[in-house]
């Protein structure tokens, strides 16, 4: 039986992650403070590109949950969301191409250094400004 198998504390522990990650990124964003940390600790021996794709897959649904409903509040022209989708994909294309010829010893500690430094930034903007401006995550 495969699940007899897996081992599940870190399934609980990325569960957990991605719980508190979506309530985060719900409430102000930002989740990937949270989520992309866990998936690095979880998997340290995994590609960072594999792991920043992951993220990202959780990303794109909950972004594209959040803005279906406000479409449904707001009336936006379809050019502009199809413009606005458009520049996010290449952009999310050309940033998971040049991670993938980085050398990944040099990613790891890049990246916790940059989300250890950015959360004072992050959430300082948004938290009573009633703006979350989501910045790659």
């Amino acid at each position: 039986m495969i699940l007899a198998e897996i081992d599940l504390l870190p399934v609980i522990f990325l569960g957990l992650a991605a719980f508190g990650a979506g309530a985060i990124d719900a409430a102000v964003g930002g989740g990937g403070l949270i989520q992309v940390p866990a998936l690095l600790l979880t998997f340290p021996n995994e590609p960072v590109a594999n792991l920043f794709g992951t993220n990202k897959v959780a990303s794109v649904f909950g972004t594209a949950a959040t803005g279906g409903r406000y479409l449904r509040q707001v009336a936006l022209p379809l050019s502009l969301i199809l413009a606005v989708v458009g520049a996010a994909a290449i952009g999310s294309m050309v940033g998971a191409s040049a991670v993938t010829h980085l050398p990944q010893s040099a990613i790891r500690p890049h990246t916790f250094f940059c989300l250890c430094a950015r959360p004072p930034f992050r959430f300082s903007s948004s938290v009573g400004s009633g703006q979350s401006g989501e910045c790659g995550d």
